[in-house]
């Protein structure tokens, strides 16, 4: 899914999404994306922001 999807699926801004990210809680390598350069995060980057183990380290 690309991060507009993936921003409505978790209700994070895309600004949010990008900063976890460049904070290396979620990566999303080369071969992860579309031949257009988008990046395709996966059902389990969605599963990972729901989750409350993302809460977790955010709130330290």
């Amino acid at each position: 899914m690309l991060i507009g999807e993936l921003s409505k699926q978790t209700d994070l801004s895309r600004d949010t999404i990008r900063f976890y990210e460049k904070q290396g809680l979620i990566a999303v390598g080369r071969k992860e994306r579309r031949f257009n350069n988008y990046k395709e995060y996966s059902e389990h980057v969605r599963d990972y922001f729901r989750s409350n183990e993302l809460k977790a380290l955010v709130s330290r």
